[in-house]
């Protein structure tokens, strides 16, 4: 996993970088191909260091399908934009939602867990094949460089305000999000006593609550503002993990993993909406970035979480991420209302 995320954020960190010279179309269609190899030849690999060195180019791959996506679909315009990201998000939710019912069948029909990594290959290829055909990852005049003969205006983001804290809120969404899922049968197991089974159906619930709250969200995003939707979802949050943490019932627990996946869910869209309307000229430097910070927050959270349960428990780790999405509620207060209130750099970059 570590390598496999070491990876993953190589590859979002130069993802801007690398799409400057070969297109975010080329790009998407060779990060869908190098996912589909690496799970062909996992399995396959005799030595550990094989396998290790697969892990990190599959990071590599589902990191260039992730940057260039976000990217490609945030550049629709108006409603039709949002409404889209939710429903790529929603489908990301679903997809793993279901894929372990799917992949322990393919087991038990073919006898082996191979068949799992070469049955998520499979996918890949006609996913391949239909990037290189959609006419949504062709606009990319919409990032044409700028006439101007000075820095190009895509740079300016790293000296904005607001795309740092862009960066944060997505770092601990994710935090949250991998925290939560990673911990939540340890959690259950460990302060209820559920059997192993029992608890892994938490994960699942949060799942589940992922992703109809993102097809919710594509359904009815045009109502709020993507700076209005994470102001109330990170303090939704907060509340949730609170009583969460404070519940005796295993089952109302499991119930309030339901409502966080719920509340978590249309947050990292939002986010990514919000930083590519703030600066469109700039939409795979932001999605970049963004996605980098998620990595980071997934990697960290984690393990500071693990580190407060085994000095003093999960409860109060779970309080932690509480008070960290609550801060974070109220740093979306510093947000700019509208995107005409992003300060930009030199406008005179922007692209005519």
């Amino acid at each position: 996993f570590l390598i496999s995320s070491l990876g993953y954020l190589l590859s979002s960190t130069f993802y801007p970088s690398i799409a400057r010279v070969t297109g975010n179309r080329f790009l998407i269609a060779a990060g869908s191909l190098a996912a589909a190899l690496t799970l062909l030849v996992l399995p396959l690999m005799p030595v550990w260091v094989g396998v290790v060195a697969a892990g990190f180019f599959s990071g590599v791959g589902y990191s260039i399908i992730d940057v260039g996506l976000n990217a490609a679909v945030s550049g629709i315009p108006g409603e039709r934009g949002t409404a889209a990201l939710n429903w790529l998000h929603f489908s990301f939710g679903l997809g793993a939602l279901a894929s372990p019912f799917f992949l322990a069948l393919i087991i038990n029909w073919f006898g082996g867990w191979q068949w799992a990594y070469w049955a998520c290959a499979v996918p890949f290829v006609p996913l391949t094949l239909a990037l290189l055909r959609t006419p949504l990852l062709r606009l990319e005049q919409a990032e044409a460089r700028p006439a101007s003969r000075e820095k190009p205006a895509s740079t300016s983001i790293y000296r904005e305000r607001v795309f740092w804290l862009l960066m944060g809120l997505m770092a601990v969404y994710c935090g949250v999000e991998g925290s939560l899922m990673g911990w939540i049968p340890t959690y259950l197991t460990a302060e209820f006593s559920l059997q192993a089974k029992t608890a892994s159906l938490g994960v699942s619930l949060m799942w589940l609550g992922l992703a109809i709250g993102r097809g919710v969200a594509g359904r009815f995003s045009h109502r709020f503002t993507p700076r209005a939707t994470v102001l109330i979802l990170f303090p939704a949050t907060a509340a949730i993990l609170l009583a969460i943490a404070a519940l005796k019932s295993p089952w109302l627990v499991l119930a309030g993993f339901l409502l966080a996946g719920l509340s978590l869910s249309a947050i990292f869209p939002m986010v990514m909406l919000n930083g590519t309307q703030a600066y469109p000229y700039a939409r795979v430097q932001v999605s970049g970035g963004l996605v980098t910070a998620a990595g980071i927050g997934g990697l960290v959270f984690p393990w500071v979480l693990g580190y407060v349960g085994e000095y003093a428990n999960l409860r109060w780790g779970i309080l932690l991420l509480a008070v960290i999405s609550l801060a974070a509620g109220m740093a979306v207060t510093r947000l700019p209302r509208e995107e005409q209130d992003v300060i930009i750099t030199n406008p005179a970059e922007l692209p005519h």
